[in-house]
């Protein structure tokens, strides 16, 4: 089966794998790329537990105590710069594609995200935004997130502010010019951080967007082995590479 087969059948499981149900259930799959800012989630349903046969009398829940946390979680979240997943009180994740776009390889995981009712986040980068502006185009017209990823695709941490601030601006330009907003997520390429990168990208307003699940597709992995990884490490709140 081809990775794009293969890639129908992972978003088809999101959420399966965070619902707990068998393979064998039909579940329409739900992902909320915008999970990256960190609305109030949704509280869960807790299940009673029976003893010998005898049913307790139901937990009480306390709502306020959990939507505190819930806004605790969201507020800490406001004032961050670097995040590798988002809220864990929600059932969702967010899968996340980098590189792109082109012609080839955008149009035909946008076939397949359209099919499946799917909503991703698309980390451009500034070269190939300018060479494929048709395909960044449908991206955002599709209803995906737009975010950055740099100009040319170098290890920010080891260039000078200047030179990361121009990475970052001149492919918000280009953009901008496409569909006419300016992204405020960024992932580094190659995940590269230190405190001066983040620094010099948070004072500015960007928000530095990880991961916590690497599917390492660029690894020659197959698509059994991707499918594999992401059921096994995905949480809910997670942010699938």
């Amino acid at each position: 089966m081809s990775f794009f087969s293969r890639l129908a059948c992972l978003t088809a499981t999101i959420a399966i794998v965070l619902t707990g149900c068998s393979n064998d259930q039909p579940v329409k799959a739900q992902s909320d790329t915008k999970s990256v800012k960190y609305t109030n989630a949704e509280v869960f349903t807790q299940s009673m537990k029976l003893t010998q046969a005898k049913a307790l009398p139901a937990p009480k829940i306390d709502m306020t105590t959990i939507k505190q946390k819930q806004a605790l979680e969201a507020m800490k979240m406001q004032h961050e710069t670097s995040f590798y997943r988002g809220s864990r009180y929600k059932k969702q994740v967010a899968l996340t594609f980098d590189d792109g776009p082109d012609d080839n390889y955008t149009p035909q995981i946008l076939d397949i995200l359209k099919k499946e009712h799917v909503k991703a986040t698309f980390f451009v980068v500034g070269i190939m935004a300018k060479r494929y502006p048709s395909s960044l185009k449908r991206i955002y017209q599709e209803g995906h997130v737009v975010a950055n990823h740099s100009w040319n695709h170098p290890v920010l941490s080891k260039l000078p502010e200047a030179a990361v601030m121009k990475q970052i601006e001149d492919t918000n330009n280009v953009v901008t010019s496409v569909i006419g907003k300016t992204p405020l997520m960024v992932r580094p390429p190659y995940g590269a951080l230190n405190k001066k990168l983040t620094n010099a990208v948070g004072k500015r307003g960007y928000k530095l967007i990880y991961w916590d699940v690497d599917t390492l597709d660029w690894d020659n992995h197959s698509p059994d082995q991707i499918l594999t990884s992401v059921k096994k490490e995905s949480k809910t709140g997670s942010i699938i590479l």
